[in-house]
Protein backbone atom coordinates (compact mmCIF):
# COMPACT_ATOMS: atom_id res chain seq x y z
CA UNK A 1 0.00 0.00 0.00
CA UNK A 2 1.64 3.27 -0.73
CA UNK A 3 0.77 6.83 0.11
CA UNK A 4 0.84 9.83 -2.40
CA UNK A 5 0.84 13.55 -1.41
CA UNK A 6 0.28 16.23 -4.18
CA UNK A 7 0.84 19.93 -3.43
CA UNK A 8 -1.00 22.02 -5.68
CA UNK A 9 -0.45 25.63 -6.56
CA UNK A 10 -3.80 27.27 -6.07
CA UNK A 11 -3.91 30.02 -8.73
CA UNK A 12 -7.91 30.53 -8.32
CA UNK A 13 -8.24 31.57 -5.27
CA UNK A 14 -6.06 35.21 -5.77
CA UNK A 15 -8.17 35.75 -8.67
CA UNK A 16 -11.45 34.87 -7.19
CA UNK A 17 -10.51 37.06 -3.84
CA UNK A 18 -9.55 40.17 -6.88
CA UNK A 19 -13.28 39.49 -8.74
CA UNK A 20 -14.95 39.78 -5.27
CA UNK A 21 -13.17 42.74 -4.05
CA UNK A 22 -13.79 44.40 -7.05
CA UNK A 23 -17.76 43.41 -7.01
CA UNK A 24 -17.72 45.04 -3.40
CA UNK A 25 -16.34 48.20 -4.82
CA UNK A 26 -17.46 51.80 -5.54
CA UNK A 27 -15.99 50.79 -9.40
CA UNK A 28 -18.60 48.52 -9.96
CA UNK A 29 -21.48 50.81 -8.73
CA UNK A 30 -20.51 53.48 -10.76
CA UNK A 31 -20.52 50.97 -13.95
CA UNK A 32 -24.03 50.33 -12.81
CA UNK A 33 -24.99 53.73 -11.90
CA UNK A 34 -23.20 54.68 -15.19
CA UNK A 35 -25.33 52.16 -17.27
CA UNK A 36 -28.42 53.10 -15.35
CA UNK A 37 -28.19 56.57 -16.04
CA UNK A 38 -28.30 56.05 -19.73
CA UNK A 39 -30.74 53.72 -20.17
CA UNK A 40 -33.43 56.18 -18.47
CA UNK A 41 -32.22 58.83 -20.51
CA UNK A 42 -32.56 56.75 -23.42
CA UNK A 43 -35.98 56.36 -22.05
CA UNK A 44 -36.76 59.55 -21.53
CA UNK A 45 -35.75 60.99 -24.69
CA UNK A 46 -37.64 58.08 -26.61
CA UNK A 47 -40.88 59.59 -24.79
CA UNK A 48 -39.45 62.58 -25.83
CA UNK A 49 -39.74 61.75 -29.40
CA UNK A 50 -43.30 60.05 -29.04
CA UNK A 51 -45.20 62.56 -26.96
CA UNK A 52 -43.53 65.85 -28.07
CA UNK A 53 -45.98 67.89 -30.08
CA UNK A 54 -44.54 69.77 -33.17
CA UNK A 55 -46.42 73.05 -32.43
CA UNK A 56 -44.28 73.06 -28.38
CA UNK A 57 -41.07 73.85 -28.20
CA UNK A 58 -40.54 73.06 -24.38
CA UNK A 59 -39.68 69.07 -24.80
CA UNK A 60 -40.70 68.40 -21.44
CA UNK A 61 -39.20 64.87 -21.65
CA UNK A 62 -36.42 65.88 -23.30
CA UNK A 63 -35.37 68.63 -20.87
CA UNK A 64 -35.79 65.56 -18.13
CA UNK A 65 -33.14 63.19 -20.46
CA UNK A 66 -30.53 66.71 -20.10
CA UNK A 67 -31.28 66.27 -16.64
CA UNK A 68 -30.43 62.66 -15.54
CA UNK A 69 -27.61 62.25 -13.80
CA UNK A 70 -26.40 59.15 -10.98
CA UNK A 71 -24.27 58.41 -8.00
CA UNK A 72 -22.40 56.35 -6.28
CA UNK A 73 -23.54 55.76 -2.82
CA UNK A 74 -22.16 53.44 -0.28
CA UNK A 75 -24.45 50.59 -1.13
CA UNK A 76 -25.00 50.79 -4.94
CA UNK A 77 -25.99 54.05 -7.25
CA UNK A 78 -28.18 56.77 -7.25
CA UNK A 79 -30.39 57.59 -11.00
CA UNK A 80 -31.47 61.20 -10.32
CA UNK A 81 -33.98 63.07 -13.08
CA UNK A 82 -33.38 66.72 -11.77
CA UNK A 83 -36.55 68.08 -14.00
CA UNK A 84 -39.18 69.82 -11.72
CA UNK A 85 -42.57 67.84 -12.75
CA UNK A 86 -41.46 64.24 -13.80
CA UNK A 87 -42.19 63.09 -10.15
CA UNK A 88 -45.86 64.46 -10.24
CA UNK A 89 -46.16 63.01 -13.53
CA UNK A 90 -44.68 59.17 -12.73
CA UNK A 91 -46.57 59.28 -9.36
CA UNK A 92 -49.68 61.72 -10.34
CA UNK A 93 -52.01 63.88 -7.93
CA UNK A 94 -53.52 67.11 -7.66
CA UNK A 95 -52.18 70.22 -8.95
CA UNK A 96 -53.11 73.55 -7.33
CA UNK A 97 -51.78 77.06 -7.78
CA UNK A 98 -48.92 78.47 -5.78
CA UNK A 99 -49.34 81.81 -6.72
CA UNK A 100 -52.20 82.44 -8.21
CA UNK A 101 -56.31 81.56 -7.88
CA UNK A 102 -56.83 80.07 -10.84
CA UNK A 103 -54.27 77.44 -12.82
CA UNK A 104 -54.45 78.51 -16.22
CA UNK A 105 -54.63 75.35 -18.67
CA UNK A 106 -53.72 75.98 -22.13
CA UNK A 107 -56.43 75.23 -24.82
CA UNK A 108 -54.47 76.37 -27.76
CA UNK A 109 -51.48 75.00 -29.26
CA UNK A 110 -49.85 78.47 -29.55
CA UNK A 111 -50.40 78.89 -25.80
CA UNK A 112 -49.16 75.81 -24.95
CA UNK A 113 -45.58 75.80 -22.92
CA UNK A 114 -46.10 79.61 -22.13
CA UNK A 115 -48.02 81.41 -19.29
CA UNK A 116 -50.87 84.27 -19.78
CA UNK A 117 -48.44 86.69 -18.81
CA UNK A 118 -46.95 86.27 -22.12
CA UNK A 119 -50.30 87.14 -24.26
CA UNK A 120 -51.18 90.97 -23.05
CA UNK A 121 -55.13 90.80 -24.87
CA UNK A 122 -55.82 88.07 -22.71
CA UNK A 123 -59.50 89.28 -20.35
CA UNK A 124 -61.23 86.77 -18.20
CA UNK A 125 -64.61 84.81 -18.63
CA UNK A 126 -66.06 83.43 -15.83
CA UNK A 127 -68.34 80.72 -15.97
CA UNK A 128 -70.17 78.42 -13.37
CA UNK A 129 -70.47 74.86 -15.09
CA UNK A 130 -68.10 72.98 -17.25
CA UNK A 131 -67.09 74.55 -20.74
CA UNK A 132 -65.47 72.48 -23.30
CA UNK A 133 -66.04 69.75 -22.07
CA UNK A 134 -63.67 70.31 -18.92
CA UNK A 135 -65.21 71.39 -15.51
CA UNK A 136 -63.62 75.16 -15.82
CA UNK A 137 -64.19 78.11 -13.70
CA UNK A 138 -64.26 80.39 -16.69
CA UNK A 139 -61.06 81.43 -19.29
CA UNK A 140 -58.95 83.73 -20.66
CA UNK A 141 -59.21 84.67 -24.05
CA UNK A 142 -58.82 87.50 -26.85
CA UNK A 143 -60.11 89.10 -29.50
CA UNK A 144 -58.84 88.10 -33.55
CA UNK A 145 -61.62 90.31 -35.32
CA UNK A 146 -64.76 89.48 -35.10
CA UNK A 147 -63.93 86.04 -33.26
CA UNK A 148 -63.28 85.57 -29.53
CA UNK A 149 -60.27 83.02 -28.90
CA UNK A 150 -60.32 81.15 -25.81
CA UNK A 151 -56.32 80.91 -24.90
CA UNK A 152 -56.63 78.87 -21.24
CA UNK A 153 -59.16 77.41 -19.42
CA UNK A 154 -58.99 78.30 -15.72
CA UNK A 155 -59.65 75.72 -12.83
CA UNK A 156 -58.94 75.73 -9.18
CA UNK A 157 -56.94 72.25 -9.23
CA UNK A 158 -56.30 69.32 -11.44
CA UNK A 159 -55.81 65.88 -10.76
CA UNK A 160 -53.40 63.60 -13.17
CA UNK A 161 -53.84 60.09 -12.96
CA UNK A 162 -50.10 58.10 -12.09
CA UNK A 163 -48.11 56.81 -15.35
CA UNK A 164 -45.58 54.71 -15.00
CA UNK A 165 -44.69 54.54 -18.11
CA UNK A 166 -42.54 57.42 -17.30
CA UNK A 167 -39.40 55.40 -16.63
CA UNK A 168 -38.24 52.58 -17.49
CA UNK A 169 -39.35 48.81 -16.28
CA UNK A 170 -37.18 47.29 -14.00
CA UNK A 171 -36.79 44.67 -16.47
CA UNK A 172 -35.76 47.46 -19.82
CA UNK A 173 -33.34 48.28 -16.28
CA UNK A 174 -31.63 44.86 -16.15
CA UNK A 175 -31.49 44.52 -19.83
CA UNK A 176 -29.72 47.31 -20.10
CA UNK A 177 -27.28 47.33 -16.98
CA UNK A 178 -26.80 43.49 -17.99
CA UNK A 179 -24.14 44.16 -21.01
CA UNK A 180 -22.05 46.71 -19.58
CA UNK A 181 -21.84 44.58 -16.36
CA UNK A 182 -20.96 41.42 -17.66
CA UNK A 183 -18.33 43.00 -19.73
CA UNK A 184 -17.04 45.26 -16.93
CA UNK A 185 -16.57 41.45 -14.71
CA UNK A 186 -15.13 39.95 -18.15
CA UNK A 187 -12.43 43.36 -18.10
CA UNK A 188 -11.46 42.51 -14.13
CA UNK A 189 -11.22 38.48 -15.14
CA UNK A 190 -9.02 38.30 -17.53
CA UNK A 191 -6.74 40.43 -15.82
CA UNK A 192 -6.27 38.32 -13.53
CA UNK A 193 -5.39 35.82 -15.94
Amino acid sequence: MSLTIQILKDEATPAVQRLARTLASPEIRDVIGRAGRNVVKAHLEKLDRSRHRAHVAHHFYGRAARATSYRVTGQGAVVAIAQEGIAQRYYGGTIRPRRRRMLAIPARPEAEGKTPREFPDLFPVRKKTGFGGRQARGFLARREGRRIRIMFWLRRSVTQQPDPRVLPTDDELGQGIEPPLLSFVDRITARGN
